[in-house]
């Protein structure tokens, strides 16, 4: 009877270990970088990739445990103060405009591996004046289709529901709301065309 020795299964042993590290690299590789963007009361991006979880936007606190009470106070202030929800009418052109000139960027980096999903673009334009929310109503038109024009230049773009784009003007409000959600998926390898040139440059000017 031939009994398979300690020497015979080491190679059979080696040959597993590297194919599940093989498996694994093969995983992290081919898994989408995801990146979703949120605006609303505020701007908020979360980095998701396997199973772990960044929030990006807003940046955590630092902690600090001798300046906590204090913190603690003023923001309690600070929210007495402020309202919940602010007037974003003089605003959201520009914030559009910036979302606009992210999505170029990331277009001229990585064109092939970007996947765009617009979850949603709901903008209730308002304000104080008739003739003051038809002007912002136009201009936030205006930066919608540059925005969704720059989008379809993705080879990977879709729209996630025939409601998810309505933009209105609202006379009878005063202030104007937005409900933004795109998320952008990216291999780790387009990541990898992304970061690496900006940290070479990133490294280039330091020097300088």
């Amino acid at each position: 009877i031939y009994t398979l020795s300690l020497h015979d299964a080491l190679p059979i042993w080696w040959i597993a270990v590297v194919a599940a590290v093989v498996l694994i690299l093969a995983l992290m590789l081919l898994s989408p970088l995801r990146v979703e963007l949120c605006v609303g009361d505020g701007t908020n991006v979360i980095a998701r990739f396997l199973i772990f979880k960044r929030v990006i936007l807003p940046s955590p606190p630092k902690k600090n445990k001798s300046k906590k009470k204090k913190s603690k106070e003023k923001q309690k202030k600070s929210q007495s103060k402020k309202p919940q929800k602010q007037d974003s009418s003089s605003g959201i052109v520009s914030q559009i405009q910036m979302i606009t000139a992210l999505v170029k960027q990331l277009l001229e980096k990585a064109k092939k591996h970007l996947k765009i999903e617009l979850k949603k673009l709901v903008i209730s334009v308002g304000s104080d004046e008739a003739a003051k929310t038809a002007m912002i109503y136009g201009a936030v038109c205006v930066a919608c289709d540059e925005l969704l024009e720059t989008m379809r230049r993705s080879l990977n773009f879709k729209i996630k529901g025939d409601d998810a784009v309505n933009v209105f003007a609202d006379f009878t409000s005063e202030k104007t709301y937005a409900d933004i959600n795109i998320v952008f998926s990216l291999n780790i390898i387009g990541a990898l065309r992304i970061v690496i040139p900006i940290l070479f440059k990133y490294l280039k000017d330091k020097d300088k």
